[in-house]
């Protein structure tokens, strides 16, 4: 049992409050607040560093802190056992009238280890009281109540109370005295005029998040740390300059209004907070933060920001957003290493301050990997960030099996690593590393496979290209994949298996020339030619996994399994499949969202058809495409606007040519749109009347004769004058390709309202050079 020792010191200290305040609403009774209770001595967290050999701590300047320093110094992480450590209890009056004198006690565990009399405190001044306990780092619950008895009639009765675990991280709060002030006019969601109260609650339900967030295999008791304010303490905006670490706190919190005193100043939107329809989450996301954690969309790819390229040269784009979703913003719900997805956490808190955690919340709580990094942290003090995500499996390996679930022996192995360099993160075209698979299908990642991990996630992700047997297909793994997968137990070793589709050793060629037969935005025809292979029995057509697909979760390309679900199987004399379009996907001009492939008759399964024809005269618009042959595009615009996308996104470099052939009898005006990332769109004339103020000046415009003519269209030159004349360069699109244009959009249509009858045109030869 550990010694306690009681020390009661009252000090009374003048509170901070402008003249003509309270309002003249507050009710004329006291109110003890409990506002903060101080933990010293303070210890000053140390500096964190991160060289290629993984975080360091580190003392001043590159003098490497020594076990005495961190055991006995100013830097060491927490008391010694059996330190005296000192408790200081702070009690406002928060009311315009003087509180009498009032029962006090303080407890450590179960026990009452002290109580007394508080003196008369007058109104808005503040006493405190003090106890020295004999430190131990096992967890306790220190708790100091005032009126415990409840003999006063206050104008609030829900802050004379504070319990906080012993060994919270310490944060400082810092408020400009006007914003403070302004606490004390008008009643908060408690019924108090404080700010300590509205902050101290935010603590409480941040607190009762963690507790909450249970995850069986990494998390089984929740997340462990808890969170305590150390200080309040009165600064400028100027002031507040200084970290909080440095005072020997863990970190803090600045609170400033620039709008204060006018309409949607932040002092206005918060005053009105409920605390249970309306909880401050940016507050708790950035608390978070001050205790280590990133933000979790720095772990993203745009798939514009993807430079790998595939075998013909265009870009893969695909894109990726870890899948970890929590207040810190991490995307959809978590796919788990068995392809299933993995509920998340929400919370709700009550008037009181319960917090609730599980489904169906109103407020996004903690994925597993902050669960996680939060309890692989726990004992550090902070001053560093994103540590955890260091934590990895003493070596990782890949596995990588075909579409019958074999080992793809000698499968090749393209590491492309994810860079914060151009800016946003990109991912190079140029693979970090790579190799083959042996004859388990295994590839080894090493014990680092991120490198140098960048400490807010900016090269967390690896974008795996796999190729064997005439097959190619991309993955995505992240870093929290790997913490995750260690926090479950596995600490030394960690396979990732990914179950491709990769046919067997015999298996039959793939369809040819997989296309759209006829595009129509309520129902369309898929159209391939027949697989050259011989015994061929049948094929099978495949649509890119949905949210709507209930035995298959919409996986994107963060997936353990094929992102594709089988939709059809026809006999090996059909060649064409009707399928419905994408719901809620009509927007999305990447996907090509379906392919193909071919079975034997022993069962096994061709490589996916190519189907980058599927992104080329649609899917996106509402113009109806007819490709009776590979070569021919049929496009009939209806009336009123109409469009269909030529192509999904591509770059434009110094030598960049699109080329297409039209036919047409119709003499309505079409434009070919491109709408260029940093430039906008711009409408280049291909048939009907030359309007004023041609992008393209030396085109000419294709006659209504029903004869083939070419269209050669300079892309880069064209660009660039759009671009002289707004005053911008590739970099202002924010694409990461800062030396060459993104076109975001390729169309061709009219989107005029003019048109009162269809028209038909016809295309070949789409070509684009570089």
């Amino acid at each position: 049992m550990a010694i306690l020792l009681l020390l009661i010191e009252f000090f009374l200290t003048p509170a901070v409050f402008p003249e003509g305040v309270p309002a003249p609403e507050m009710p004329a009774r006291p109110d003890l607040d409990v506002t903060y209770m101080e933990r010293l001595p303070r210890y000053r967290p140390g500096p964190w560093v991160y060289p290629s050999t993984g975080p360091q701590y580190l003392g001043i300047g590159n003098r490497v802190f020594t076990s005495k320093d961190l055991d006995e110094g100013e830097h060491k992480q927490w008391p010694a056992r059996g330190e005296e450590v000192t408790f200081i209890a702070h009690v406002c009056n928060k009311s315009r009238t003087v509180a009498p004198p009032a029962s006090f006690s303080w407890h450590i565990g179960d026990r009452e280890i002290a109580s007394g009399k508080l003196p008369p405190i007058p109104p808005w001044k503040e006493v405190t009281q003090s106890c020295t306990w004999k430190w131990q780092p096992e967890r306790v619950a220190v708790r100091f109540e005032a009126d415990g008895d409840g003999r006063l009639e206050e104008i609030c009765e829900v802050n004379n109370r504070l319990e906080e675990a012993s060994d919270a991280l310490s944060l400082q709060m810092r408020v400009t005295p006007e914003l403070y002030e302004a606490f004390h006019t008008r009643p908060n969601g408690l019924g108090s005029y404080s700010f300590e109260d509205w902050a101290q609650r935010h603590v409480r339900i941040l607190n009762g998040v963690m507790a909450g967030c249970v995850y069986p295999q990494s998390a089984p008791n929740g997340i462990l740390e808890r969170i305590r304010i150390d200080q309040f303490q009165l600064m400028t905006k100027e002031e507040m300059a200084t970290p909080p670490q440095g005072a020997g706190f863990d970190g803090g919190w600045n609170y400033y209004d620039d709008a204060f005193g006018k309409p949607g100043s932040w002092f206005d939107f918060h005053i009105r907070d409920d605390f249970t329809k309306q909880i401050d989450t940016g507050l708790l996301h950035e608390l978070t933060h001050q205790i280590g954690i990133i933000d979790m969309y720095c772990i993203v790819v745009d798939p514009s920001w993807n430079h790998v390229r595939d075998e013909e040269g265009d870009l893969v784009l695909i894109g990726h957003h870890v899948r970890q979703p929590d207040m810190m913003g991490g995307g959809a719900a978590a796919v788990d290493f068995d392809g299933q997805v993995v509920t998340p956490h929400q919370f709700d808190a009550d008037a009181d301050g319960r917090v609730t955690v599980g489904p169906g919340g109103r407020f996004a709580a903690f994925s597993e990997e902050t669960a996680g990094a939060l309890n692989s942290m726990k004992g550090l003090r902070r001053g560093h960030f994103g540590l955890y995500l260091f934590d990895l499996p003493a070596r990782s390996f890949l596995q990588i099996l075909d579409n019958r679930g074999e080992p793809v022996a000698g499968a090749s192995v393209a590491v492309h690593q994810q860079s914060p360099y151009p800016g946003p993160q990109s991912i190079p075209e140029t693979p970090a590393y790579g190799g083959a698979a042996g004859p388990d299908g295994v590839f080894v990642l090493g014990s680092s496979p991120f490198g140098n991990v960048n400490c807010i996630g900016l090269n967390g992700t690896l974008l795996f290209v796999l190729r064997a047997r005439g097959h190619t297909e991309y993955r995505i793994l992240d870093v929290c994949h790997f913490n995750i997968a260690k926090w479950r137990g596995n600490r030394e070793s960690w396979t990732a298996v990914f179950r491709t589709a990769i046919p067997p050793e015999g298996a039959p060629e793939p369809p040819r020339n997989l296309r759209w037969g006829v595009l129509r935005p309520q129902s369309s025809v898929l159209r391939w030619e027949a697989s050259p292979s011989a015994g061929v029995r049948a094929y099978h057509v495949y649509r890119e996994r949905t949210s709507g697909d209930q035995d298959a979760p919409l996986n994107f390309s963060v997936s353990f399994d094929s992102p594709y679900v089988r939709v059809a199987t026809l006999p090996a004399g059909q060649t064409s499949c009707e399928v419905k379009p994408i719901p809620g996907y009509a927007g999305s001009n990447e996907n090509a969202w379906f392919t193909v492939t071919a079975v034997d008759d022993h069962g096994r399964e061709s490589a996916h058809a190519r189907n980058k024809e599927l992104v080329r005269w649609g899917p996106w618009g509402n113009a109806t495409v007819e490709r009776e042959d590979p070569e021919t595009v049929k496009v009939t615009l209806p009336p009123g606007p109409a469009w269909i996308q030529v192509r999904n996104r591509f770059v434009v470099r110094r030598k960049s040519r699109l080329e297409f052939q039209v036919s047409t009898e119709s003499q309505r005006n079409t434009f070919l749109r491109l709408n260029v990332a940093g430039v906008g769109p711009i409408d280049i004339p291909i048939t009907g009347e030359e309007p004023e103020n041609s992008p393209q000046k030396d085109l000419e415009l294709v006659p209504d004769d029903g004869l083939w003519h070419p269209v050669k269209l300079n892309l880069r030159e064209m660009i660039d004058r759009h671009a002289a004349e707004k005053q911008v360069t590739p970099a202002h699109g924010r694409t990461t390709w800062n030396e060459d244009w993104l076109v975001v959009e390729c169309q061709f249509g009219d989107w005029t309202h003019t048109a009162k009858e269809e028209a038909e045109f016809q295309f070949q030869g789409l070509r684009l050079t570089e």
